[in-house]
């Protein structure tokens, strides 16, 4: 049932900038509780990766990123997965590893304009910080 309608509840955290806390408690007791006992049981879906999405939109990245190294891991090396991944190391202000996982999208899929404006964005993070130690 959390796998089906896991969109319905990401659409709606990226649709409402706050949460409350008692929501957050509900939401991430709610995914432990998936891992625990739902992921040894069904492993043909990559609840991983839906539950390192989650953690992402409730900004937890340590959590987002543990959760999409196990999907990558268990499902392989997608291109999602390993955008997600990156999203995670950015928020985590792991810019540099980052950059590394949106190299390797863009070996795997030159054309993946997300990645490609991820690491845009992350070298101009690069270059200002570089400009900020020079003044």
């Amino acid at each position: 049932i959390f796998y089906d309608y896991f969109n319905i509840l990401l659409e709606y955290l990226e649709n409402n900038d706050e949460i409350t806390v008692e929501q957050e408690i509900a939401l991430t007791s709610g995914a432990e509780k998936v891992w625990q006992y739902f992921f040894k049981l069904e492993k043909s879906m990559d609840i991983p990766f839906v539950l390192g999405t989650l953690y992402y939109n409730l900004e937890v990245p340590k959590k987002a990123i543990e959760f999409h190294l196990i999907s990558l891991k268990q499902f392989g090396r997608q291109t999602e997965a390993l955008y997600n991944l990156a999203l995670a190391y950015q928020l985590d202000d792991d810019n540099e590893n980052a950059l590394a996982i949106t190299d390797e999208i863009l070996t795997i899929e030159p054309d993946y304009k997300p990645a490609r404006d991820l690491t845009k964005e992350l070298l101009s993070c690069r270059n200002e910080q570089v400009e900020a130690v020079r003044s």
